[in-house]
């Protein structure tokens, strides 16, 4: 009778421990934004190793499943485990894709496992177990999610509409400085310019000449490359730059507008190479690679095989070819305001340019105004904006006052409007423009307008959350 009695306490104990853990799974992904479709996922992912009493989760972040970029897994530590593995597969019957991650790899507790090559909108099933004192434990249940279809483009995560609420949080930075670390114990001197892989930010550190990069899930930041004010290629800090300002991605490299070097540099992400593209002395030319001249060069863009480049002094937006360096004109001539094609149309001080693969939309600072070109056809026109002023509305009836930073999630516009300190948004089909955080000029963190931004210029999404640079700090809107 006795024996009977431990035998159920033992069950009753384990089903506690068990759905313990499936709760502490269930709580880990409550609080995330842009969830995938949950009807048909199982990815609690929770069962025990040898012991009952160690319960092991494996979560996919539901922000970081971009196709073709990586898959971020918090793993929750099983203490003495000496190794974890995990499968995944796109079919439930053969796991082919194993990983084995030594405890030593370890970051507070958690494992980042970045997991390349996903395809679009496809489901994946995976699996994980531990070992401890060389016995492997059991396999947990098979679980799945699908990728979200974000495709990297314009130095964006895109492919689905974000749903924002406008919380606004403070991600990394605080007083004016130059200091690494962990979010706000990092200082950053005058950012300008903000782009994302999904995973990393990377800033221009403009008056610090430095190229900055934040882990988004830990908020460490650390330098990438540049040191003082100059102008040399070379590794990490032994580059130089002059007040940088424009940057983007393709995943692997980073393009940079050297704005006061009028040239544009390119900085291999995984060994900090930097080296010059394309410009040479301050002009306007085109041409390969150094013959090619550029005036205080301030936004970048990029669809993976052109970059588009707002020359802001010359008042055009220019067009180099990655592979060859080749520097081309594709719309703008002396600065005005006049929609056209190519050279028939004016800008005044372009600043912020983003791209969706099609077009490119471009923040006409001087001209209080977001254009729209063709790519294909260099035809410009006027997406939104008038005379300078704050107000939301349709097309010209919004205003802006010296827009700068831009982005998109392939369906909206997102705006840094500096001088109002604040960041807008305008659905692209209809051109409605709306104000989705931000009032008078300050600090503060807050929903909405309770929130202060202090003259934001750079803008980015990993698809889930806006990253804006503002005054010695990056916001996340949520």
């Amino acid at each position: 009778m006795i024996g009977n009695r431990t035998k159920v306490f033992r069950f009753l104990l384990l089903a506690f421990l068990l759905l313990s853990a499936l709760f502490a799974c269930q709580d880990l992904f409550g609080p995330l934004d842009n969830p995938v479709d949950r009807e048909s996922e199982n990815y609690q992912g929770y069962e025990s190793t040898q012991n009952a009493d160690e319960i092991k989760s494996f979560c996919p972040l539901a922000n970081a499943r971009l196709a073709g970029i990586s898959t971020i897994f918090i793993v929750s530590e099983i203490i003495g485990a000496n190794f974890y593995q995990l499968e995944i597969s796109s079919s439930q019957s053969n796991f082919d894709d194993n990983i084995l991650i030594n405890e030593s790899d370890y970051t507070s507790n958690k494992i980042i496992i970045d997991i390349q090559g996903f395809s679009n909108t496809v489901w994946y099933y995976w699996r994980a177990r531990a070992q401890k004192n060389g016995l492997w434990g059991k396999w947990t249940e098979i679980s799945s999610f699908m990728t979200n279809g974000g495709i990297l483009l314009g130095g964006a995560i895109q492919g689905n509409a974000l749903n924002l609420k406008g919380e606004v949080t403070t991600l990394a930075g605080s007083s004016e400085g130059d200091a690494d670390g962990i979010g706000t114990s990092a200082q950053f001197y005058g950012p300008d310019s903000i782009t994302t892989d999904g995973t990393n930010l990377y800033i221009a550190d403009t008056i610090n000449n430095r190229i900055r990069k934040i882990v988004i899930v830990t908020r460490e930041v650390t330098t990438l490359a540049g040191s003082s004010e100059g102008d040399a290629d070379g590794i990490g800090t032994s580059a130089q730059f002059f007040y940088p300002r424009g940057i983007t991605t393709d995943g692997t490299n980073l393009y940079v507008a050297d704005f006061n070097n009028n040239i544009i540099r390119k900085i291999v992400i995984s060994t900090g190479e930097v080296t010059t593209l394309a410009g040479s002395s301050q002009g306007y030319a085109d041409g390969i690679g150094t013959s090619a001249q550029f005036f205080l060069p301030s936004g970048i863009t990029t669809d993976g095989t052109n970059l588009y480049v707002a020359d802001s002094d010359n008042n055009r937006i220019r067009k180099i070819v990655i592979s060859t360096g080749e520097v081309t004109t594709l719309a703008g001539s002396s600065y005005g305001y006049a929609d056209g094609i190519g050279s028939s149309a004016q800008f005044y001080y372009p600043d912020g340019i983003t791209t969706d693969g099609t077009n490119l939309y471009i923040a006409d600072t001087y001209n209080h105004r977001i254009r729209k070109i063709v790519i294909a056809t260099a035809e410009v026109t006027t997406l939104a904006g008038s005379s300078y002023g704050y107000a939301d509305g349709i097309g010209s009836s919004a205003q802006f006052y010296y827009p700068d930073g831009i982005t998109t999630d392939g369906t909206n516009l997102y705006i840094a409007d500096t001088v109002n300190n604040r960041i807008r948004k305008i659905i692209i089909a209809t051109r409605e423009v709306t104000t989705l955080a931000g009032s008078s000029e300050g600090y503060a963190n807050g929903i909405g307008t309770s929130a202060q931004f202090a003259w934001p210029n750079g803008i980015t999404t990993d698809g889930t959350n806006l990253y804006v640079a503002d005054n010695n700090k990056i916001r996340c809107i949520k």
